[in-house]
């Protein structure tokens, strides 16, 4: 994203004409895919920059590694997923920060 802003090609966009490329970003894109280095596309070009620091092993929607997040805090929200829904993982997930918070500072 940063590189194609400071190369002033025009506006992002989601979209991009395949068949018959037409903007600079069309054409890239397209060379891109041509030469076996196709990337994802959002379809929506607001998200956090967080989500493209670590490519994902699979690139297509919801496939990204959230490496901000400690290991640890994940796979408890894991291991709790499998058993409550998603509001009683969130907060469960927030008990366990806090314990960990505070045990951390106990240290």
């Amino acid at each position: 994203m940063y590189s194609f802003a400071i190369h002033d090609i025009g506006e992002d966009t989601p979209l991009t004409n395949w068949d018959e490329p037409k903007t600079v970003r069309d054409k890239i894109r397209c060379a891109y895919k041509e030469n076996g280095r196709g990337y994802y596309i959002r379809d929506n070009v607001v998200y956090p920059a967080a989500h493209d620091i670590v490519k994902p092993l699979q690139e297509e929607a919801g496939h990204v590694v959230e490496w901000w997040l400690d290991p640890s805090v994940r796979e408890v929200e894991e291991e709790v997923g499998s058993e409550q829904s998603d509001s009683e993982v969130s907060s469960t997930a927030s008990v366990f920060e806090t314990e960990l918070s505070v045990e951390k500072k106990s240290q």
